[in-house]
C-alpha cells in the first residue's frame, strides 16, 4: 500500500509540472491524496475501480459517466506486475490524454525511488543496531536479539594474541 504522504507529495509534484488536478486512489478505491483537497477520502468511484479491475486506462469523457468520476483519464500504476494504486488527471480529454503515460510512469519512478530511500534507511538503522548492541554488552537477551531478528548468531569473546614476526628485527 502507498503512504498516503508520498502519494500527496507525487501528486503535488505532476500538478506543479502539467498544470492540471491529479488523484492519486489507494487499491480500494480510495482517493488518497488529490490536488483538490475536497476530494480526499471519497469512495466509490466507479472510474477507479474498473481500472484496479481490469488493469487498463480509462478515459472519462464527462462528469459523472462513472459514479464519483470527474472527466479526465485514470490509469493503473504497478510496481513489480503488482497494482499498487490509480493514477487520475482531471481535464478534457484533449487536455490530458497527452500527460497520461508520462505521469504514470513518472508515479511509478517516484514511488521506486521512495522505496530504495527505505531500504537504505532500514539497513543503516539495523547495522546501527546491531553495533549497539555488539558494543554495549555481552549478554544471553542480546545475543538471542541478534539471532533472531538478524539471523546472526554472536559471542563476544575476548583474545589475547601472541605471536612472533618472522623473519626476526633487530
Amino acid at each position: 500500500m502507498i503512504d498516503a504522504l508520498l502519494a500527496q507529495d507525487i501528486v503535488n509534484r505532476m500538478k506543479h509540472i502539467i498544470q492540471q488536478e491529479l488523484n492519486f486512489f489507494s487499491t480500494e478505491g480510495i482517493i488518497i491524496a488529490s490536488t483538490d483537497p475536497s476530494r480526499i477520502g471519497q469512495q466509490n468511484h466507479q472510474g477507479a475501480q474498473f481500472v484496479l479491475e481490469a488493469n487498463q486506462a480509462i478515459v472519462i469523457e464527462y462528469d459523472d459517466q462513472y459514479k464519483g468520476a470527474k472527466q479526465g483519464i485514470n490509469l493503473p500504476v504497478a510496481i513489480d506486475h503488482q497494482m499498487v494504486g490509480v493514477i487520475g488527471i482531471t481535464g478534457k480529454k484533449e487536455e490530458v490524454s497527452q500527460y497520461g503515460e508520462i505521469i504514470k510512469e513518472m508515479t511509478e519512478v517516484l514511488i521506486l525511488n521512495n522505496m530504495a530511500k527505505e531500504v537504505v534507511y532500514n539497513r543503516r538503522n539495523a547495522h546501527s543496531h546491531i553495533l549497539t548492541i555488539i558494543q554495549d554488552n555481552d549478554s544471553a537477551e542480546n545475543q538471542r536479539s541478534l539471532d533472531m531478528v538478524y539471523g546472526i548468531w554472536y559471542r563476544h569473546r575476548q583474545s589475547v594474541l601472541h605471536g612472533h614476526c618472522w623473519p626476526p628485527t633487530e
